[in-house]
Parts: structure tokens; sequence; C-alpha cells
């Protein structure tokens, strides 16, 4: 048993002596034993009752955490006590020279343990002292410290998307994430061949000629160290249907322009005047040879009169 855990033993009410090295008490807490022999009372080992500190010892596992996000760590084991710690054992949080630095983002649950850190992304990585009290029922306690690693997040990794394309049919894939580091190459596994540009990070695969639909070319992007930042998928499919041409329909024979207005000559029947019994009405060809009498006797009659003046 360490000294410590010896020190928060509750021994109130006992007169302990230390004789030579045994630890002793007055007969008062042992009637039976003073009775029997009051002169040597003084020399009765006492039974020590076990207490929870004896027989529980919790340990909390480091917690990992990036700064700007949440985690939460498992409850604490108990590396000694078979059952678990006692019913009714509590945690407190205890207050440590960094307690004012971590007391905004780190809590520690009363009842299971479990701690939960959530820095901000300001927070300064590195490892924070979480100081915790452990309160068991019979009134001991242990005191434990755990600790939280705050590391900072990383910045966003590159990324290609999955990209399909045909037999023989180049494709470009540009880098969707981050900055690709210098010294990034491009691997490829399938029917195909793939070059990244080292300016923009776009990858370019062509596919060979005698792939087929339904191959997979598989690209492998790594940095200069070799790590793996991507991997990507270009899958082959068929490709697209040309249209069948239709025949093409014949001229239509050009309409013939509809005849003008004034090209347009209506006959219509000359009603000539009645010569005969009511009702009865003349030929045409009648009424045409009176209307040429008519002329004639006109022009005979202006022509008399203009020589008669020239005269």
């Amino acid at each position: 048993m360490s000294s410590s855990k010896r020190a928060r033993k509750s021994v109130a009410g006992l007169c302990a002596l230390a004789v030579g090295g045994t630890l002793t008490v007055t007969g008062l807490l042992y009637p039976s034993a003073y009775a029997a022999d009051p002169d040597n009372a003084s020399t009765v080992a006492a039974e020590e009752t076990p207490q929870a500190t004896d027989n529980n010892q919790p340990k909390w596992e480091d917690l990992d955490v990036v700064a700007g996000q949440s985690q939460t760590g498992p409850a604490p084991t108990d590396t000694e006590g078979k059952d678990g710690f006692p019913k009714g054992t509590t945690f407190k949080w205890v207050p440590t020279p960094q307690y004012e630095q971590v007391r905004k983002w780190i809590t520690v649950d009363e009842t299971t343990g479990k701690i939960t850190a959530s820095p901000a992304e300001d927070v300064t990585p590195g490892h924070y002292t979480v100081r915790v009290d452990v309160f068991y029922p019979d009134g001991t306690f242990d005191t434990v410290n755990s600790r939280v690693n705050v590391t900072a997040p990383q910045a966003p990794g590159s990324d290609w998307p999955d990209t399909p394309t045909v037999p023989g049919e180049p494709v470009d894939i540009p880098n969707t994430g981050g900055d690709v580091p210098e010294g990034t190459t491009v691997e490829t596994d399938g029917p195909g061949k793939a070059e990244i540009d080292p300016e923009t990070g776009t990858i370019k695969v062509t596919p060979d000629e005698s792939a087929k639909p339904g191959d997979v070319i598989k690209v492998t992007v790594r940095d200069g160290d070799g790590k793996v930042l991507d991997e990507v998928t270009v899958s082959v499919k068929e490709p697209a249907a040309s249209p069948t041409p239709t025949p093409s329909q014949p001229a239509a024979a050009p309409k013939a322009p509809a005849p003008s207005q004034s090209a347009q000559v209506t006959a219509v029947p000359t009603q000539l005047p009645r010569t005969g019994a009511s009702g009865e009405t003349q030929s045409p060809l009648t009424g045409l040879a009176v209307g040429g009498v008519t002329l004639l006797v006109a022009g005979s009659a202006a022509y008399a009169v203009r020589r008669r003046y020239n005269h």
C-alpha cells in the first residue's frame, strides 16, 4: 500500500502507536483482548479494515483531440478492483496550475468520470493535465492525473473525384481539395495511362483504345515521400450511339403565284334594253348589234362636224 493512500485513510477514533514498526492500538478498541491480557494490550496488532482506496486504482487513457473539434474519452478503468468501482463512486475535477487554461473547454462527468475536451481552433497544441479526485462511498478517495493531447488541425488534403470516360477518350480530373505537394506522382492499374500537371494538379487519364465498357482504371496519387494522397477510379463506359440519319424528303414543287387583282377578268353579262313585250329580254347578239350601229352613227356625225369646221 502506498504511503499516500495510508495518509488518506480514515482513522478517526483510533489511538495508534507505532511500536517497533508494528501498528498497535489501545485495548479500548479491542475490549476482549484487553480483558484477557490488560498488561499487553498495547501489543495487540490492529486488524486493518480494507478500504476502497486499497482495492481500487482508477486510470484514464490519454485523450487525443484536434483543435476546433470535440472528443469524449472512455470512462476510467479500475486496474485493481475485479468488480469495478463501488456503487456510488463520484469523480470531481481538481484545479491545477493549468486549470484556468483548460476549464473552459474540458469537463469531467461526475457520475462516469468521462472527460470531454472541446478546444477552440486557437488553443495551443500540446499536453494538458486533468487532475481528478475519485470519491468512494466509504469516505476515502484517490487523486489521479489524466492527460489530454491537443493537436493542430490539418489542412485539407488533395482530392480527385472518380470520373467515367469512353475507350480512347482522355479525361481531365481537377484537384478539388487542398494544395498538391511538390513531387506528387501518379501510377495506374488497368487499361490506360495517367499524368499529372504539376502546376494545376489536374490528372489526365487516357484509356486504351482496346479498353472495354466495364473496365476500371485505378489511379494512385503519391506525394514525394511515397505516401498515398488519394486513389481515383476511372470507369470505362459504352460510347454514346451516333444518331441515325433520316432520309431527306423531296423538295415540294413551288406553288404557282396567285393571279394579281388587275389580271383577274370577270365576265359580267350586259342587260340590254327591252324591245318586246313585258318580261321579254333581247339576246346578247342583238344588244351588240345595236351598240355597234350607235357608235358608227356617232362617229360619222363627229367627222362631218370636223370637216365643216375645216372649210
